[in-house]
């Protein structure tokens, strides 16, 4: 019988910061013997948006799963946001945010697609 061998695909994020930790966890992927590969695009270089939905994946039958970078700071941000519809942008008077188990959250704290969406338009696309 033909053992089948798991193989990950691991697609970075069109975004600054991304590249490195991702290629650190296929490094690691690969170290514990799971045929690993790294996939980067022109446009992730350049920045931009890579139009790509997870769905596809499904529709073949193959597993996926999302990795953040993010720290549990910035999800229990999201997270209040879409849960508790915190509206964006945020206005100067709705800061600073208070948020259970953090400090209060100022306009300097965030990121700038939250303050002044007009200027990171590619996140919110």
């Amino acid at each position: 019988m033909e053992e089948r061998r798991s193989h990950v695909l691991v697609v970075t994020y069109p975004a600054q910061g991304y590249i490195n930790p991702l290629l650190q966890f296929a490094k690691l992927l690969a170290a514990k013997g799971i045929k690993t590969t790294f996939a980067i695009t022109r446009y992730t270089i350049q920045a931009e948006h890579v139009p790509w939905d997870i769905d596809v994946a499904r529709t073949f039958g193959i597993s996926t799963a999302v990795f953040l970078k993010n720290s549990s700071a910035v999800c229990s941000l999201y997270w209040h946001i879409h849960c508790n519809g915190i509206r964006l942008p945020l206005a100067p008077e709705a800061l600073p945010l208070t948020m259970p188990g953090l400090p209060p959250i100022n306009c300097t704290d965030l990121p700038s697609f939250l303050t002044d969406p007009e200027s990171q338009s590619v996140y919110l696309a």
